[in-house]
């Protein structure tokens, strides 16, 4: 599996089982590496993908998808474009762009990295629970 897609696979798993929810709710307040976590993966995911499969031909199937996650949580996006942890995200993924660019990843690979990232996105709009695990991500980002 190629490096790439390993990275944003693990963004995916990530989504999928690490956010605490139950201490949130119980009222304990995030930590700062929780919320650079969420924010460096939500980035990913939407900002990194658009960077990273913008020139695929993927993108017109991840850009609507892209649209319509950025319209059903708007303000989880403002959460994450006014983060102080945006801009080590920024930087991690800048850094993972120019270790891997897309120039030099097999067109199968970029494929499949894109549809993984799409995945995500899908998943948080319409998987089962997603609205809930959102608002967690919302509340950690608040806390």
């Amino acid at each position: 599996m190629h490096i790439g897609r390993n990275f944003m696979l693990a963004g995916l798993v990530f989504f999928m089982q690490a956010i605490p929810t139950a201490a949130l709710a119980e009222g304990t307040p995030a930590t700062p590496v929780e919320k650079a976590k969420v924010v460096s993966r939500l980035y990913q995911a939407t900002y990194g993908a658009q960077l990273r499969c913008g020139a695929s031909p993927e993108w017109a199937t991840h850009g609507k998808t892209l649209e319509r996650f950025r319209s059903t949580y708007p303000e989880l996006i403002q959460l994450v474009d006014s983060s102080p942890y945006l801009p080590a995200a920024k930087e991690s993924f800048q850094g993972f762009l120019l270790a891997n660019p897309p120039s030099k990843v097999s067109e199968k690979n970029l494929t499949l990295e894109c549809e993984s990232l799409e995945s995500i996105l899908r998943s948080l709009i319409d998987g089962p629970g997603a609205r809930e695990a959102v608002a967690g991500y919302v509340q950690l980002l608040k806390s």
